[in-house]
């Protein structure tokens, strides 16, 4: 993904393991130099009236170790003078549901920090006996 603008496929269009599990061998995409920022374009059709998905981004320094995106809780703040403390935790996206039996289709921007590489990892979290259908591109963005 060196050239701005690029389009890759993250994950062709296929079921969502039936298990509910993340996809076993997450595509791992290398990024050029002073990457920040991604848009990931998903396009999901639900297996069932309850079927949802839901995805996490890794993020690797060197291309060979990832680590999961986190988050800080601040609204769960507690102080120990003179410590703030903040629990973090592993961001999961839960993505939107189709409201009818539609594909329905959305862009979600990235923020990668500069990472050499990343690993998308997507799987159903809604009716885990009839998953969606999901699949999922992504593009460097302009900045």
């Amino acid at each position: 993904m060196s050239e701005k603008g690029s389009l890759v496929t993250v994950r062709a269009s296929a079921a969502l393991e039936a298990s509910g599990a993340f996809d076993p061998t997450p595509l791992a995409l290398p990024l050029g130099p002073l990457t920040e920022t991604l848009t990931l374009y998903v396009t999901f059709a639900r297996g069932s009236s309850t079927s949802s998905a839901k995805l996490r981004v890794l993020e690797s320094p060197d291309g060979v170790t990832y680590y999961y995106q986190c988050v800080g809780d601040a609204a769960a703040l507690t102080t120990s003078a003179p410590y703030k403390r903040v629990p973090a935790s592993i961001v999961e996206y839960l993505l939107p549901v189709p409201a009818s039996g539609s594909e329905v289709r959305f862009a979600i921007p990235l923020n990668v920090h500069g990472a050499k590489a990343i690993k998308i990892e997507f799987a159903e979290y809604g009716d885990t006996a009839n998953p969606g259908t999901l699949a999922a591109s992504l593009q460097v963005g302009a900045s």
